[in-house]
């Protein structure tokens, strides 16, 4: 082996795009390991491939799994929120929606309100009644 295909952590660092931190830890891992350990030198050749296929992930390996659905939990969306009943009563409905709205940002209506906040809780009233209508409900 030429000693020109001898390299050392850094230079490993800078060809392999990470940091030499990243190097020592493939080094401690056994990921990476060296050719002259008392001179503390890598192997040029196919280290890019080395690397690679020791710290790629693996499709065999497990997954982090969805949470499932089950009889004795409620349903529960993938965000990890509960699934609500949508309401067919508009003022059921106007409640859920304005529970959202006043619940959301409790700082935000505790100060006196502005023409811009007032603006969004009636955009929010108008918007749940234009829904309500083009569902065929009464309001």
């Amino acid at each position: 082996m030429a000693t020109g295909d001898l390299i050392t952590q850094k230079e490993a660092a800078a060809i392999l795009n990470r940091s030499v931190s990243a190097v020592s830890r493939a080094l401690r891992d056994g990921r990476l390991e060296y050719i002259d350990s008392e001179r503390r030198l890598l192997h040029r050749p196919g280290l890019e491939a080395r690397f690679r296929q020791t710290t790629r992930p693996r499709i065999d390996a497990p997954q982090r799994k969805a949470q499932r659905v089950t009889p004795d939990r409620p349903e529960v969306l993938a965000g990890g929120n509960p699934r609500r009943e949508i309401s067919t009563d508009y003022w059921q409905r106007l409640q859920d929606k304005l529970s959202v709205v006043l619940d959301g940002a409790p700082f935000y209506w505790a100060r006196e309100p502005n023409p811009a906040q007032l603006r969004l809780f009636c955009w929010t009233l108008d918007e749940l009644r234009s829904q309500v209508e083009a569902e065929g409900l009464e309001p």
